[in-house]
């Protein structure tokens, strides 16, 4: 029979299982974009770029976990700033990417 953890054990572990899964999320969209500028055809490009847009929506979304923000991460802002700049490279907006971390500050 498996032993019942404690919900403060069960809350932590769920926040690093969360925060974990949104720089996963980023390192797929980084991955995606590198795949876009890597390709001459204009269908797998676009595919690729909107793989990454997805993974860069995503980690967005799940950015802000129960008792922890991600955003103040320095690994997260890290990745994220790197994700912009490729998106940038292969055509979207800045104004289109906007993290809602503008509050964050750029150092820790």
């Amino acid at each position: 029979m498996a032993k019942i953890q404690p919900k403060g054990k069960l809350d932590a572990q769920l926040a690093k299982t969360q925060a974990q899964f949104v720089l996963t999320e980023l390192d797929m969209a980084i991955t995606f974009c590198g795949l876009a500028l890597a390709t001459k055809d204009p269908s797998n490009m676009a595919r690729n770029v909107k793989n990454a847009l997805t993974g860069y929506r995503t980690a967005i979304r799940f950015s802000k976990i129960r008792d922890r923000d991600v955003k103040n991460d320095r690994e997260f802002r890290e990745k994220l700033q790197n994700l912009k700049n490729l998106l940038q490279r292969l055509g979207q907006k800045a104004e289109d990417l906007d993290d809602g971390s503008s509050s964050v500050p750029a150092h820790e």
